[in-house]
């Protein structure tokens, strides 16, 4: 799908990671079992690389949907924990 949006068109992507196997059904796998960009088993850099070659410019937020970082307080599961490091890991870049 992304291949047919225009590049322009694409404000913003957010992305998780998570596993190919399901534990449930795929919506419940997807709200409650995602974890983050690098964990997982999801191809993180082939689509960061494929939005690249398309010429989306647009921001890569990190949207981590789990039961237990959820349970966590804030200061353990923000995002300077998980979103950044993580995202640099999963593209390989230094700094992860």
């Amino acid at each position: 799908m992304i291949r047919a949006t225009p590049p322009e068109r694409v404000v913003a992507i957010q992305i998780n990671d998570g596993s190919y196997e399901l534990v449930e059904s795929e919506i419940e796998d997807t709200f409650r079992r995602r974890v983050p960009p690098g964990q997982g088993e999801f191809r993180i850099a082939e689509f960061d690389a494929l939005v690249e070659s398309l010429g989306v410019t647009a921001p890569v937020g990190v949207e981590v949907l789990n039961d237990a970082l959820r349970a966590l307080p804030t200061a353990k599961s923000g995002p300077h924990r998980h979103g950044g490091n993580a995202v640099r890991a999963a593209r390989g870049a230094p700094g992860s």
